[in-house]
């Protein structure tokens, strides 16, 4: 950037004001900044009025400092002298021709407690410089305003969101939460509770996703669940911002995310919405759920092995949750992270022509629906199959996480940075070992008998996890 020009309008009076400004266009001028000053730039012969005038008007003069103590403004209000020159010049411009941004009044005294400023500046907002407490975090904003780098940025602009395109609004009752939880992630206070509070919101909010089927063409069915698959976005893109502000702040922990999936599964099971897979219509209207829930868990481990939390993955994934069954006479039965990972049989079965296809409906959903995040969903899917493998329960199909997004693999390691040694030692919390020769031992251990189809990229779990490359590096 070229060196910035400003014109400093101050009064002489009295000599320590002068003596003030003065050393402010000095610093100025060391920052880079071409200050344009009378005592420096009016020669014996000039017209001061007409000096005054071109400076004020001058276009290559990017800023005016109005330099206001209690001199100026009775000046500049009386029209005397060349404050009162300057300050009619200026007045006019203000409320005509030039920029808002122009002309920036200096705060330097105030006089019972009020600002010193000349009617013409009284309801511009000023740069208070009137004591040395505040004079360096003043004269930063000043030097960020002449170079136009403030220190609070306007984000960018963004993409209208997806929901909006729905034919139903979807109101979201997690806004205050959102908002609440980014202000108590700032502040560092209270961050559990308000956790707390969002998930509970959110859970609360699918309420009004529910598909009512009471017979006819299955053409119509899949309308209604790709409607409310489409309409359950904004929950999901909102439950993706909540663990991204969450993520990397040491009060979040694996804990109230178990609690979380333990609640939203007690949910299904209160409001009869079975998640089982079946062909039955009273099952397939649930596929919007079984849908919402497989994203909801890819964003959520996608997120938190991006911010390297493979503490909350491992306990989200080695936990037990235990439902209270309505259909068991409120027994305890316990499921496994899998139960967020069902066959979709209205997008895969009934829309792939009443069979299987190695175009999974699901699978080209998801990706139209995460963008740039979808590659990272793909790898994350896998492992999450892997983690199955680990913390299920020895050939039970049940508790065996299905990588439904691996048509779309291209990765032969899932996990290649667990080459590193230092990486490792982050993430073998995730597996639950203490040094590489038991990460190796588990891989050679678990298995893994999974058939595989031409379709379905799925490495198998020692190509996958690295087995011969891990800790090879320092």
């Amino acid at each position: 950037m070229e060196n910035p020009k400003v014109f400093i309008s101050y009064s002489w009076h009295p000599e320590k004001n002068k003596i003030w400004v003065q050393r402010l266009a000095e610093r100025l001028i060391q920052d880079g900044v071409n200050v344009k000053l009378d005592v420096w730039d009016l020669k014996h012969g000039h017209d001061k009025y007409v000096f005054m005038e071109q400076m004020v008007k001058d276009p290559d003069i990017k800023k005016v400092l109005v330099i206001c103590n209690e001199d100026y403004a009775r000046k500049a209000d009386d029209r005397t002298g060349g404050v009162g020159t300057e300050s009619t010049i200026m007045s006019s411009d203000i409320y005509s021709l030039a920029e808002q941004t122009k002309f920036i009044p200096i705060l330097v005294e105030k006089k019972n407690g009020e600002p010193c400023l000349p009617t013409f500046l009284k309801s511009r907002m000023y740069i208070d410089m009137s004591s040395n407490d505040i004079y360096e975090l003043g004269y930063d904003q000043l030097l960020r305003d002449i170079y136009e780098k403030p220190l609070l940025r306007k984000p960018a602009l963004g993409k209208m969101p997806s929901y909006l395109e729905a034919d139903e609004p979807v109101l979201l009752s997690t806004a205050q939460e959102q908002r609440m939880l980014k202000e108590k992630v700032a502040e560092s206070t209270n961050l559990q509770t308000w956790i707390a509070k969002y998930c509970d919101k959110l859970i609360e909010s699918l309420d009004q996703f529910k598909v009512t089927f009471r017979g006819g063409k299955t053409g119509d069915l899949i309308e209604m669940i790709e409607k409310s698959i489409a309409s359950m976005q904004v929950v999901n893109n909102d439950f993706i911002t909540f663990v991204e502000t969450v993520a990397s702040n040491s009060e979040c922990n694996g804990k109230q995310f178990v609690d979380f999936f333990e609640k939203l599964l007690q949910y299904y099971e209160d409001k009869d919405i079975e998640l089982a897979s079946s062909t039955d219509s009273w099952h397939l209207c649930n596929d919007n759920y079984r849908f919402f829930n497989y994203e909801l868990f890819l964003s959520f481990a996608a997120i938190m092995l991006k911010y390297e939390r493979f503490d909350i993955i491992k306990e989200v994934v080695d936990t037990d949750y235990c439902i209270l069954s309505n259909r068991l006479g409120r027994q305890i039965k316990a499921l496994n992270f899998a139960e967020f990972q069902k066959h979709n049989y209205t997008l895969d079965y009934y829309k792939g022509n009443n069979g299987y296809s190695p175009s999974s409906q699901v699978a080209n959903l998801m990706r139209n629906y995460g963008g740039d995040k979808f590659n990272t969903w793909v790898e994350v899917d896998i492992l999450l199959y892997y983690l199955s493998l680990i913390y299920g329960k020895p050939r039970d199909r049940m508790s065996m996480w299905y990588p439904t997004l691996s048509i779309y693999n291209r990765a032969f390691e899932i996990l290649p940075k667990i080459a590193s040694m230092r990486y490792f030692e982050k993430a073998k919390v995730m597996f639950d070992v203490g040094d590489k020769d038991s990460f190796k031992t588990l891989l050679v251990r678990t298995k893994d008998e999974l058939q595989r189809d031409a379709y379905h990229r799925i490495p198998n779990l020692k190509e996958g996890l690295s087995y011969d490359k891990v800790c090879s590096l320092r």
